[in-house]
């Protein structure tokens, strides 16, 4: 299996879903967990589901989390994602914020390789 600095070298392309820095010590933070919000907040969900509605970073300690909200079979659902490098994660609120009404499957497909 290459190297994530040899893929990138040989194809100049870096997945947000398959970078080495979406995750929390040591364990990828994509796809996110959703939780539903609102009547059926017991149901849980997994994988690359819904359109992203909105980005929310943590105002507490640790701000190395930030908050999902899509849309998904008529209901919302709610996701954090937790970050070992707060740079990093301030730069994948960034780079979310631009894509609100995009679907967490094309967000997962994103090239950044050069945005951060």
């Amino acid at each position: 299996m290459e190297g994530v600095g040899t893929l990138i070298a040989r194809t100049g392309f870096m997945e947000l879903r398959f970078h080495p820095l979406m995750s929390y010590r040591n364990m990828a933070n994509w796809p996110p967990a959703w939780i539903a919000r609102g009547r059926d907040s017991n149901q849980e969900l997994r994988g690359e589901i819904g359109v992203l509605k909105e980005v929310i970073p943590s105002i507490l300690p640790p701000t190395t989390r930030i908050f999902l909200v899509v849309e998904h079979g008529g209901g919302e659902y709610m996701a954090c994602l937790l970050f070992d490098d707060p740079s990093f994660c301030g730069g994948i609120f960034r780079v979310l914020q631009t894509h609100y009404g995009a679907t967490i499957r094309d967000i997962g497909s994103l090239d950044i390789s050069g945005a951060l």
